[in-house]
């Protein structure tokens, strides 16, 4: 019995992610609203829930492994796919381990984390947590928000206003009667 053309590409298709899978799973083209593309594989681009479902679409399966984000500047996905990249080969080797130099997987995530989030200014801190609130990557989120605190520790709400470029909502009369029926808030 003779398969039909559509069966035969099913095959085909089948055999294909086979190979991919057997090679060490798929990769994706994640794709900048700028036109940059960064190269995932399957198990980094699975770090982001939204991801992780785009990758289940069948589109994706057809062939077509590119994940366009029409909102997110290429400098911004470079950063999420850096963070991926990293935090899945962390998963990957076991997360324990220790090297030559007696750090553990563990503590050279936790160097890696700190150097990734700490020379962030906060346009480009800002543009980060809302890529990684969109595309649901908690832990990418929880660094984030640890660095905002980071920036604005030690800071009057004036200072944290022309940090995050916040206009004053209110008028000075406003403003001073806050001050005066709260002085609590206002101790250095």
């Amino acid at each position: 019995m003779l398969a039909t053309s559509s069966q035969a590409t099913a095959a085909e298709s089948s055999r294909a992610a086979a190979r991919r899978t057997a090679g060490g799973g798929r990769s994706f083209v994640l794709v900048s609203c700028d036109g940059r593309s960064f190269t995932l594989s399957e198990a980094a681009a699975s770090l982001s829930r939204v991801i992780r479902v785009m990758i289940e679409e069948p589109q994706i399966h057809r062939g077509d492994n590119r994940v366009r984000f029409p909102s997110v500047s290429g400098k911004t996905l470079a950063m999420i796919a850096e963070y991926c990249k990293r935090h899945d080969a962390s998963a990957a080797s076991g997360g324990g381990g220790s090297s030559s130099s007696g750090a553990t997987e563990a503590e050279r995530l936790k160097a890696f984390d700190k150097e990734f989030i700490g020379d962030v200014g906060p346009d480009l801190l800002y543009d980060v947590l809302t890529a990684a609130n969109f595309l649901e990557i908690e832990e990418l989120i929880d660094l984030g928000c640890k660095r905002v605190g980071e920036l604005m520790k030690g800071k009057t709400p004036q200072q944290i206003r022309e940090l995050f470029k916040i206009d004053n909502d209110f008028t000075q009369e406003e403003e001073d009667k806050i001050r005066e029926e709260n002085p609590w808030l206002f101790i250095n």
